[in-house]
């Protein structure tokens, strides 16, 4: 008879990856060599993530709900009282990660029991978990129906169901063959922390969940360094130490492969910094990678990062040999300085649901990254050369986006449109120079304060511009070798200053009315050297401004000049006064010009038949309106004009009528000042004392310069 005694069983079945998981795979179909290359293995994530109760048997039944714990322990509780009875459940592993897994082995242990108690699986030896994917399963505890008596031993029956993943992404690089795995090979404290290791037991390690019930949490900085201060730590194998938070093997220059704890959290500062690892597994449970976690290492091939990743630290993969595409997941919200620097990703995936807020300094720079990006919505900050150096195909920038740093897009391929988000408050300087941009768009109301030097340089911009109104100055080169076809200021602009060669290089190619705001004080040198083809070019209505500076229009076409009243002086220098060869044909001073000084060059070379010199004007500087076509210029009355230079008004088509009498106020006049100019025959001065040179009623010799002669007259 079978004795009815009750025999409660308490089952333990786990999910983990095969036993030092540090092995590597080639992530592309070559192969790679192990001392040449590594890989940084993709996300390894294979875990229970459901058990659900599907039938049981006679008088069977489950005492407490299946649990898993820590993503891999699986714990049931089960009553089993006669032969026949049986508990089925479903077990649902998934793989997460980014990475094929391969069962290897399925093991099941028990202690308490004997042969009549059974246990079944439907899972396969050699079965092939795909990555991103799930598979369903059936775990069955059997009482034999065929056993005829129960163990006395009434102890609760545990039982191990343990299943061997491994990676199925290609080549094996290394399997280790001598784990140390002996707990007294390791001296350690009270708190968990392991404070050295006896390389007696070789020098590859396998670092316990724990010793003698103390929990591991940290590894001290000198735990492997051997007595003769060397580090001659092979491999590392951390798995199964889930309490493991803290330690470095920086510098460890013998450390070639290293499996971190599967539900590690956070991965160190400098955890591995120049160390000559090779092969490395991201848990799917790591939040945070510290700074220069991997700087300095030999890993290489492709770089798959945890969905449960959220900040990535200064340089924690610069310099390695990465490549493919590298794909952010979501969760990230901080890719920090030099991230990513200088490796050889081909493609960067960032999805439209990402968490991102800050890109930063040199995250990307010096890739190969070719395709299109469109930034996420989450992100706010771009820092400087963040991707300088790659050659990425297309850009869109996110409604959200406040601050691009400098250099961040130079040197890429960039084509079509760059729309600017109206939330974007600063462009630093070069920020999208070199590339091939055609268009670029700053809508309305933008928040836009600052547009640095080179923002858009040395593009194939041709579109019409129109400048923000929150801009404080037009920094120079902004827009420097482009072809724009317009160019004007939102209305309320309150830019100050032109810089230097703002728009130049332009050949020509804006046309229409170029309009300066009111509030712009200074225009400085070549600002719009061979930039302009406008009918009109003229000045907000009260213009501040006060000074152009040396070639600022110079090499234009501009029909038509109407200059504001504010300004004090028109510059020059030695590539040409302010309006050198600007194609004027017609010059307007506006009514009660502050204008004090037309300096040297100021309008040489241009179209210009008519001139009426206001009477705040006190230098006119040499050749200042030489070359034009001049045959008439006159003087308002009240001129406060002293000085005409040499040749000033030179090569004109000035006759005596035209020229009329000069102001009173004359003191300084250039022998020069009108030569080529061969109908003049008459020169009347209104000075009440002779101009030094100039002798009463006699004439100037300047027959040699196609002049007939010139009389002087004085009229006291």
């Amino acid at each position: 008879m079978v004795d009815k005694k009750k025999k409660k069983m308490v089952i333990t079945t786990l999910v983990c990856v095969l036993v030092f998981i540090a092995v590597g795979y080639a992530l592309l179909t070559q192969a790679i060599k192990v001392g040449i290359e590594g890989t940084l293995n993709g996300v390894w994530d294979v875990y229970i993530s459901d058990i659900k109760l599907k039938n049981s048997t006679g008088r069977a039944q489950e005492v407490n709900p299946a649990s898993v714990s820590n993503k891999v322990n699986a714990n049931f509780e089960v009553d089993l009282y006669m032969p026949g009875d049986s508990v089925e459940y479903e077990v649902t592993v998934k793989n997460d990660g980014n990475i094929d897994a391969t069962l290897r082995t399925v093991t099941t242990n028990a202690t308490n029991t004997n042969e009549d108690i059974r246990f079944t699986h439907t899972i396969k030896q050699g079965e092939v978990l795909k990555k991103e994917s799930e598979t369903k399963f059936t775990f069955k505890i059997v009482f034999d129906e065929r056993a005829t008596t129960l163990p006395t031993n009434s102890d609760p029956i545990e039982v191990t169901m343990k299943l061997d993943y491994l990676q199925n992404t290609g080549n094996s690089l290394y399997v280790p063959t001598n784990i140390t795995t002996d707990n007294t090979c390791f001296s350690y404290n009270a708190s968990g922390v392991i404070t050295k290791y006896d390389y007696s037991c070789g020098n590859e390690v396998s670092i316990p969940e724990s010793i003698d019930g103390v929990n591991i949490k940290s590894i001290a900085t000198n735990a492997f360094v051997a007595s003769d201060n060397t580090k001659p730590l092979q491999s590392i194998n951390m798995e199964n130490a889930s309490y493991l938070t803290t330690f470095s093997f920086s510098d460890f220059t013998n450390l070639k492969h290293a499996t971190l704890p599967r539900t590690l959290v956070e991965i160190p500062q400098k955890a591995f910094f120049n160390c000559p690892l090779t092969t490395i597994n991201l848990p799917g449970t790591v939040e945070k990678i510290g700074n220069y976690a991997f700087k300095g290492t030999s890993l290489s091939g492709s770089l798959y990062l945890p969905n449960s990743l959220k900040t990535i630290g200064v340089g924690a993969f610069d310099g390695l040999k990465l490549t493919g595409t590298l794909t952010i997941p979501d969760s990230v919200t901080t890719i920090s300085s030099e991230t990513f620097y200088n490796n050889k990703f081909t493609k960067l995936v960032i999805g439209q649901n990402s968490s991102l807020t800050t890109i930063g300094n040199n995250a990307f720079r010096n890739n190969q990254i070719s395709n299109a990006i469109a930034l996420p919505k989450s992100l706010t900050t771009i820092g400087y050369n963040a991707f300088r150096a790659n050659s990425i195909s297309k850009l869109a920038l996110n409604y959200g986006l406040r601050s691009i740093g400098y250099e961040a897009f130079e040197s890429n391929k960039i084509t079509g449109t760059i729309n600017i988000p109206v939330t974007v408050e600063k462009i630093d300087a070069q920020a999208f120079k070199a590339n091939q941009i055609e268009a670029v768009i700053f809508n309305k109301n933008s928040a836009l304060t600052t547009l640095g030097s080179y923002a858009f340089s040395n593009n194939k911009i041709s579109n019409a511009i129109m400048m923000p109104k929150g801009l404080t100055k037009i920094s120079s080169y902004v827009f420097s070798n482009n072809t724009i076809s317009s160019l004007s200021f939102e209305e309320g602009s309150v830019a100050t200053v032109i810089e230097r060669n703002a728009f130049s290089g332009q050949a020509k190619s804006i046309k229409g009315t170029l309009e300066i705001p009111a509030s712009v004080t200074s225009i400085n040198f070549w600002a719009f050297t061979g930039a302009l083809d406008v009918n009109l070019l003229t000045f907000g209505e009260n213009s501040k401004l006060i000074t152009l500076g040396e070639a600022v229009f110079t090499s234009n076409t501009i029909k038509k000049v109407i200059i504001p009243s504010s300004l004090v002086t028109v510059g020059s220098g030695g590539q040409g006064g302010a309006f050198t060869n600007a194609g004027i044909e017609e010059l307007i001073f506006e009514e009660n010009s502050h204008l004090e000084k037309i300096d040297t060059l100021a309008f040489q070379i241009n179209k210009i038949s008519k001139v009426v010199i206001p009477k705040s004007v006190k230098t006119i500087g040499a050749r200042a309106f030489n070359s034009n076509r001049i045959a008439s210029l006159t003087f308002e009355a009240g001129s406060v004009l002293t000085t005409i230079g040499d040749r000033a008004f030179s090569n004109n088509s000035l006759t005596t009528e035209g020229l009329g009498k000069l102001p009173s106020s004359l003191t300084t006049l250039d022998t020069f000042a009108f030569i080529q100019n061969s109908a003049i025959t008459q020169i009347t001065l209104t000075s009440p004392t002779d101009i030094e040179g100039w002798p009463d009623g006699g004439t100037i010799d300047v027959s040699g310069y196609n002049n007939k002669f010139a009389k002087i007259v004085y009229e006291r």
